[in-house]
Formats: C-alpha cells, sequence, structure tokens
C-alpha cells in the first residue's frame, strides 16, 4: 500500500509522489503538518520523486536505516531511474484524492487528508480527534491482505475499525482471511476456520 502526497497547482492539477506505506500514516500527517509549512519546502519535497520514506527534511541525503531527518529517495538516496520516480500530475483533486485511501494535499498553505466524513482538514480538530484515535486502538500501521487465486490482495480499513475485534467482525462478514502485516512481518490471520480460495 502506497501513500500520496501532492501539491494542489494553479491551474487545479495535482503534482503527486508516491511514499512506501512503511511508516504510520498519522505520523506521515503530522510529519507534513510540522515541517513541511511552506509551498517552496514542498516544492522542494516533491522535487526528490517517489520516496521510501518520508523525513522532516528534503534536503540532505539519506545515512542509513537509523536516519530520522532526512527523506530516503528513490533516485537520489538509492540511485533508482527517474523514468516512474518522478513526481507525476492528475488532473484534478478528484482524482487525486481517488488514488488511495493514504493521501495527503498541500493547498493554500494548508495539509488535508482523507477523514471518516471526507476530506479534513489536517489543522482542523476533528483530524486530531481521529489521529488521537488512531493512536489509542493500536490498528494503526497495519496493512490487511487477503488472497485468492490471483495472489495477495490490500484491504482498505476505513476509520470506523477501531479494534481488534472488529478487524476480526469485518473479516467474518466478508468471508475471507484477513492478513494483517506489520510492515513486511505477519502479525496475524484472521478467520482463517472458514476460508478457501475460489
Amino acid at each position: 500500500m502506497e501513500m500520496y502526497i501532492g501539491k494542489l497547482l494553479p491551474n487545479g492539477q495535482v503534482q503527486h509522489i508516491n511514499v512506501d506505506y512503511n511508516v504510520y500514516s498519522c505520523t506521515t500527517g503530522i510529519c507534513l503538518k510540522n515541517f513541511y509549512k511552506t509551498g517552496k519546502r514542498v516544492d522542494d519535497l516533491l522535487a526528490l520523486g517517489n520516496l521510501y520514506k518520508l523525513g522532516p527534511t528534503p534536503y540532505g541525503k539519506y545515512t542509513n536505516g537509523d536516519d530520522k531527518v532526512h527523506c530516503d529517495a528513490y533516485i537520489r538516496d538509492n540511485n533508482n531511474k527517474p523514468k516512474g520516480n518522478r513526481a507525476e500530475t492528475c488532473p484534478s483533486k478528484d482524482t487525486f484524492f481517488a488514488l488511495g485511501h493514504y493521501v495527503f494535499l498541500y493547498q493554500d498553505g494548508c495539509w488535508f487528508t482523507k477523514g471518516a466524513d471526507g476530506i479534513v482538514n489536517m489543522s482542523s480538530p476533528a483530524y486530531l480527534y481521529c489521529i488521537a484515535r488512531k493512536e489509542k486502538n493500536g490498528i494503526d500501521g497495519l496493512t490487511v491482505k487477503t488472497l485468492d487465486k490471483d495472489g495477495l490482495h490490500n484491504v482498505d480499513i476505513q476509520d470506523d475499525i477501531k479494534s481488534w475485534s472488529e478487524l476480526e467482525t469485518k473479516a467474518k462478514q466478508e468471508e475471507k482471511c484477513f492478513y494483517v502485516f506489520r510492515k513486511n512481518r505477519l502479525v496475524a490471520a484472521l478467520n482463517q476456520t472458514n476460508y478457501h480460495i475460489n
């Protein structure tokens, strides 16, 4: 699962990059809100292209896995080819927000993301409440996948899922086995007994 970070352009299009989903989405939002407050800094972030990891500064080279300051960019830090790793452009905000569940947009000096009730300003009390709730429920930062004859597929976990028991209930309702990962490590398999690949 990827996260998308973008900036609204004057023509209504959105320039954006992908970030590997290897950090909590609430941490990403907090990092953007606190360290990417100006259009210039956001432009410099987007100029890096796709990222393995978002850090508080787009300036300076990523050093190693313990580097908590710099972004880890595909092109600059890992010598990946620019083709397919540069910032891309969506025709509109709606198209940008449809890319995925973890989407962050910089517009008019503010950051916006998806919330339970649509697009939320990340400075709003509703967003701050959502972040506080996610930090308490223990399922933020997890990736949920299902398996069928075509392989593993991501499952979108919406904000209404607040606990492991609700995640188990969702697996039973969908009559699927949910494989739950934290980063690349399998931490649970939910609803295994009633699962068959069609």
